[in-house]
């Protein structure tokens, strides 16, 4: 065997020393202050690293984040290119990571294992966040994400990346000008428009510790409500386990962990326990909103984010129905816009607004741009008005209500908001990918989940399962305590990244 040279050697180390210690998930920890964070040996301190292929914004965010540290802070930052990083500068300081893995090789692993992310649809690099919901298209979104460091966990790493170079611009000057009202903010999440104004979109916070987990046979829907939620935990090494009574049904909730924290895989904060045989049962994932307005903000999918720019859910008690709401960003005149949740099967043109108000819309079947509606109003006059889709298979169609918000008549665009208001079925369920029960025109699963329920002052969404997971007999003694033993014969199911769900039978 021939002799590897010293050189080869060397560089062989150092990509063994730049294996990062920690392969689990990384959680969020507070962004604000920056001084708090960043301090490590007593003062402000970070290594800042630049991609290889980074543009100029990217260093103009390095340069701005490390003037902060050493000017205001009183601190000192160090700003690197990708290629000169050594193992030491990954692990020695709370380290800043400008830009995303298409930029900077750094922000691969923060990509797999950090809450916000970016994901790749189609052609279309959109933020993904903890909830599920994706930011991309026309607008320059961007995010500050403070998490542990998966080099040294001991130690902070603070990500700043955007969809574009201006969103990360965006988002390095809206984080030094970030109000810290919550020192549990972990993520900002920033809009930058064309002009250079950036603007807080949305905020993430970090998990309170500890969470802990509970079952049965208390009112599951509401858990964390009772003294007594934390009366069954089980630490097995590194496993957190969730028992979950097989003759139970419904949903449950982990104690102590809010509609704001996911920690079941970064993603989902409650599970849905469906239907059971002797040895198994099935679940599915999903997420939950409290009463304050019964809203849920909705996940677009990759074609609609072009031209709609909020999406959300509501519900109110007792009145057997929910609404979806999306806002459109602006709409021209000859602007043909795919109206959300038809799958793109429906759009709408704005073929006239005059100056005098009056403006004429097209709807069209896609993609042969068949027009089934022709709407006229004068929008100095009328504030909405409803449009029957084309109808699909089922014959009847789904009516859609088209609010305006904004208009300019002498620049020829307006703004809409469209919604759809969908029936409740008994106990306020809704299955959500049944056309029967939502429209045929209607495409719901990928944007909201597979079903819904409106549970007293809960709304749920299932998002992901069926999950098979085994009952497990006999893990609770006559006692009702645990008798850990059983464990070892019986399998755990993997759900989220780190937390297991064990079914039991008393």
């Amino acid at each position: 065997m021939k002799a590897r040279p010293a050189a080869a050697i060397t560089l062989l180390a150092l990509a063994a020393s730049a294996v990062p210690l920690s392969s689990q998930p990384l959680e969020l920890r507070g962004i604000c202050p920056l001084s708090a964070l960043l301090t490590a040996s007593g003062y402000p301190q970070a290594t800042i690293i630049v991609g290889d292929s980074a543009a100029k914004e990217d260093w103009d965010a390095a340069a701005e984040l490390a003037d902060f540290i050493r000017f205001r802070l009183g601190g000192e930052a160090v700003v690197l290119n990708a290629s000169d990083v050594t193992p030491s500068d990954l692990r020695d300081r709370p380290l800043i990571i400008i830009g995303g893995p298409v930029a900077n090789r750094y922000a691969e692993l923060p990509n797999e294992a950090a809450p916000l992310r970016f994901v790749k649809v189609g052609n279309l690099w959109t933020v993904r966040t903890p909830d599920n919901r994706h930011f991309g298209g026309m607008y320059h979104f961007g995010f500050a994400e403070a998490t542990t460091n998966p080099w040294n966990p001991e130690l902070p790493l603070l990500w700043v990346a955007g969809v574009d170079r201006y969103g990360t611009l965006g988002a390095a000057r809206g984080l030094l000008a970030y109000e810290c009202r919550n020192p549990r903010v972990g993520a900002v999440l920033f809009t930058t428009y064309d002009d250079g104004r950036v603007r807080v979109r949305d905020e993430f916070l970090a998990p309170r510790r500890p969470a802990v987990w509970s079952s049965p046979p208390m009112s599951a829907a509401f858990l964390d409500a009772h003294t007594n939620c934390s009366a069954v935990l089980m630490a097995d090494a590194e496993e957190r386990v969730w028992m979950i009574n097989a003759s139970y049904r419904g949903w449950l909730v982990p104690c102590m962990v809010g509609q704001d924290s996911f920690p079941i895989d970064s993603r989902f904060n409650a599970i849905y326990v469906a239907n059971a045989t002797e040895s198994h049962a099935r679940i599915y994932l999903g997420v939950y909103a409290e009463a304050d307005g019964h809203t849920a903000k909705i996940q677009l999918v990759p074609e609609d984010l072009l031209r709609w720019k909020d999406a959300w859910l509501s519900a109110v008690p007792g009145r057997g129905w929910v609404s979806l709401y999306a806002d459109s960003d602006r709409i021209f005149v000859d602007d043909m816009v795919t109206i959300p949740w038809t799958g793109g099967r429906i759009a709408v043109k704005l073929n006239t607004l005059r100056p005098d108000g009056l403006a004429e819309f097209v709807f069209y079947v896609m993609p042969d741009e068949l027009a089934f509606n022709w709407t006229t109003v004068n929008v100095t006059e009328v504030w909405y008005f409803d449009v029957p889709l084309d109808a699909g298979p089922d014959g009847i169609p789904t009516v859609m209500r088209v609010e305006l918000l904004d208009r300019d008549p002498t620049r020829g665009w307006l703004s809409v908001r469209v919604s759809f208001r969908l029936e409740l079925g008994e106990g306020g369920h809704l299955n959500l990918s049944d056309p029967a029960e939502v429209g045929d025109e209607l495409y719901l699963s990928e944007s909201l989940g597979l079903f819904l329920d409106l549970q007293g002052d809960r709304l749920f969404l299932a998002k992901e399962g069926p999950i098979t997971v085994p009952v497990c007999v006999g893990l609770l003694t006559p006692g009702g305590s645990l008798d850990a033993s059983r464990l070892s014969v019986c399998s755990v199911a993997r759900v989220g990244l780190y937390d297991s769900v064990v079914a039991y039978s008393p």
